[in-house]
């Protein structure tokens, strides 16, 4: 082989070694764009975490309070009845002396 065909061989392989190291350079941006969009993304996720679980929180508070209405009125009912019992029965009492 010829020292000619020699370097234009050696010349076809660095011109290809420049292409791809060129599209190596290309591909490492490109990662480094995805990992910049990745940490924003894990920003907003958290932010929607943090707003969901305030947002359970306040829908758990919220469906606490029929039940908590629904149980005073049950104490006031029942209070209530237990009052007229016993006043039936003090008037009772009451009423033979």
């Amino acid at each position: 082989m010829e020292l000619t065909e020699r370097v234009a061989i050696l010349e076809g392989n660095q011109k290809e070694n420049e292409r791809r190291f060129a599209n190596l350079e290309e591909d490492v941006k490109a990662i480094g764009e995805l990992t910049l969009s990745i940490e924003r993304m894990t920003v907003v996720l958290e932010s929607l975490v943090k707003k969901t679980d305030d947002t359970s929180e306040r829908l758990t508070n919220l469906e606490k309070i029929p039940t908590e209405k629904w149980n005073s009125l049950n104490k006031l009912i029942l209070t209530g009845v237990v009052s007229a019992i016993i006043g039936a029965i003090m008037q009772a009492i009451l009423s033979n002396i």
